[in-house]
């Protein structure tokens, strides 16, 4: 399939805030500063999106902190948990402000075991963690007017799905066992999109494939064991 490259500036501030270019509110991650935000067009053939087109929105961040060094994400994480993923759907709304934000995936989470936690953990737990996959119409509507016809205009093919993601980030999968990095508490420097819901935090950092006692490291692709992510 022929690539339709666009590039449109896009900012996330620090979690908090909910101002950009594009009119969306960011759904925050505690650390997270900036993003910058190229697209083109792709197409899947997997899952339930097989032989859709869709949008792939690709940006960079920044953070405070660094998501790749274990100690700082176990200082920066009220709860970490081996976590097994029942469900996950791409949604771009906050619900509690009622306001469209960058999209983010929101499922369920069972959790297998808790390895830090500063409250009591259900078995069963929601979540929410930055970069989801949403319909278009549910993409425009974030949008404001100016960025919605630059849109129309530069898109050749109108794609049933838009992909927001962070390059070097990984996707969240169902089914699949991982040790999560979490936070609970809303704060002034956070934001959460559903009452109650647990953010991954961290991006590729935050979320790391577990089997029999060892992760996997997203950034060196390096199984490690589990008990190198605790002593701290």
């Amino acid at each position: 399939m022929k690539k339709n490259i666009i590039v449109l500036p896009f900012c996330l501030l620090i979690a908090g805030c909910s101002a950009n270019t594009a009119d969306l509110s960011a759904v925050n991650s505690t650390a997270l500063i900036s993003a910058e935000e190229n697209e083109k067009t792709s197409e899947v053939s997997a899952s339930s999106k097989a032989q859709e087109n869709i949008l792939e929105i690709a940006s960079s961040a920044e953070y405070l902190g660094n998501p790749e060094d274990p100690k700082w994400m176990y200082e920066n994480s009220e709860c970490i948990a081996i976590v097994k993923v029942l469900s996950a759907e791409g949604r771009n709304i906050n619900e509690i402000e009622n306001v469209r934000t960058f999209a983010y995936t929101y499922g369920k989470l069972e959790v297998v075991e808790v390895l830090k936690s500063n409250t009591d953990m259900d078995k069963e737990i929601e979540y929410a963690r930055l970069g989801g996959t949403i319909t278009w119409d549910d993409f425009l509507e974030g949008r404001n007017e100016t960025s919605r016809e630059k849109l129309l205009r530069e898109v050749q093919e109108i794609p049933e799905y838009v992909r927001q993601y962070f390059e070097d980030d990984i996707d969240i999968e169902t089914d699949k066992v991982y040790v999560a990095y979490l936070n609970h508490t809303v704060t002034e420097d956070s934001t959460v999109p559903i009452e109650g819901v647990y953010m991954i935090e961290g991006l590729a950092g935050g979320l790391r494939e577990y089997s029999d006692g060892k992760v996997l490291n997203n950034y060196t692709d390096e199984w490690e064991d589990l008990d190198s992510l605790l002593n701290y």
